[in-house]
């Protein structure tokens, strides 16, 4: 397994030989591989997309998705906390959400939201490491599975389905804060990922590598064979993307924050016609331990926000429809705030989806007990979050039965006629 200072080591050769020119890639100790459309995606499903955003540090669901069916429980639990009725705009007559989520309202009203209620995994500790590797792994126990993601396996079987396993496009494309998990798979790493958006954007710019001579450097020998059996695809993408990010034009005016500026890039590439099947972006700041009232509405704002504006960037070429957004976050919040005028680690917390077009908008899943936590005073969930993933791969990425069990460690039943 290769050690951080040996990953470090080859970054700091390959910046120090010059085959950088303003933009940085992060490497797994295996070799990207890259890869065209396989028979395991139908033929009618080949330009769906996906996009993850990560809520990093575990986003309040009942902040988020405000329980009116039960009122006056959340408030007493939350005296200074709660979103009053005023405060709040109604999705139906269970559920509301806060007025900084206004976008959010409209596209409700467009039938391009699912929110699924009350997710959960039955194995985490509450602990942003762990709980963040069982999520972005797709595990039930990260000490008993292989170091690998769900993405990252699923894009592996379709690595080995292809009789053709090489392209100009990146199969996954991770932008903002490291995705983890998300994009390993057993054998390769598949995410392209660029540690900061100016950095992409250079990369975009400016991409080329130099060649290099093996018998010039013979202390490098193994910094000089990773590079060979990556330089090849690492050019190949970065001219690929050079190209598109000149014919994918935004077409709406993003606000200026990290995941705005994310998914900007993203619609740019989308439109641009990246064949990338996968994006991951992320917005952190959800740990509010302390003053969260504030600071919570501000982050569901610019999520809001983005999201919105996002989909009426690809609406104007028409897109809006091929591309699905999903949310997840490593945990919840528990009911009750603390004395700092926030909350703790709980459990359970709702999931988005986001579409162009779903026919209708809907909350999913039984609502919360708040009257009978578990005895540390977290919600009780009732939806596993390895369903959530089920009913994406099957129903999205049109994946068969049984590689969603290879992909998942086991049978999951997706939810029905959720996309």
């Amino acid at each position: 397994m290769c050690t951080n200072n040996h990953k470090n080591g080859r970054r700091a050769f390959m910046k120090k030989m010059g085959l950088f020119t303003g933009a940085t890639f992060m490497f797994s100790n295996m070799p990207f591989r890259v890869f065209t459309q396989t028979p395991l995606i139908p033929q009618e499903n080949k330009k769906r997309i996906l996009v993850l955003i990560q809520l990093a540090g575990g986003n309040d669901g009942l902040n988020t998705i405000i329980p009116t069916y039960d009122f006056g429980t959340y408030k007493r639990q939350r005296p200074t906390l709660h979103v009053p009725k005023e405060e709040s705009i109604i999705l139906n007559n269970d559920f509301s959400i806060p007025e900084s989520m206004k976008p959010f309202k409209k596209m409700w009203d467009k039938k391009m939201v699912k929110i699924i209620n009350n997710v959960g995994n039955p194995f985490s500790d509450l602990s942003h490491f762990y709980s963040t590797d069982l999520w972005q792994g797709g595990i039930s126990d990260r000490g008993d599975k292989k170091h690998s993601g769900w993405m990252g396996r699923y894009l592996e079987i379709i690595a080995n389905a292809s009789s053709n396993s090489f392209s100009t496009h990146p199969p996954a494309i991770q932008l903002g804060e490291d995705s983890g998990l998300v994009f390993q798979g057993d054998k390769s790493q598949y995410g392209f990922f660029v540690d900061q958006l100016d950095e992409f954007e250079e990369l975009i710019k400016e991409a080329e590598l130099h060649e290099i001579e093996n018998n010039e450097w013979p202390l490098y020998k193994k910094e000089l064979d990773f590079i060979k059996e990556t330089s090849n695809n690492i050019y190949n993408y970065s001219g690929t993307i050079s190209r598109i990010s000149k014919e994918g034009k935004n077409e709406v005016h993003y606000e200026n924050n990290p995941l705005s500026a994310q998914l900007k890039t993203v619609a740019k590439l989308i439109k641009g016609g990246l064949n990338t099947s996968i994006y991951h972006v992320s917005l952190d700041g959800f740990d509010t331990h302390a003053q969260q009232k504030w600071k919570h509405r501000e982050l569901l704002s610019q999520l809001s926000n983005a999201v919105f504006l996002f989909y009426a960037d690809l609406k104007k070429k028409n897109m809006h429809e091929n591309v699905t957004t999903m949310t997840y976050s490593e945990f919840g919040r528990r009911i009750e705030e603390n004395g700092s005028r926030g909350t703790d680690h709980g459990t359970s917390a709702p999931v988005f989806i986001f579409n162009g077009d779903f026919g209708k908008s809907e909350i999913i899943g039984e609502p919360a007990d708040l009257k009978n936590p578990d005895e540390d005073g977290n919600l009780i969930y009732n939806m596993d979050f390895r369903r959530v993933y089920s009913t994406i791969l099957d129903q999205w990425l049109g994946v068969g039965e049984d590689n969603i069990e290879k992909i998942l460690y086991g049978k999951f039943n997706p939810i029905a006629g959720l996309i």
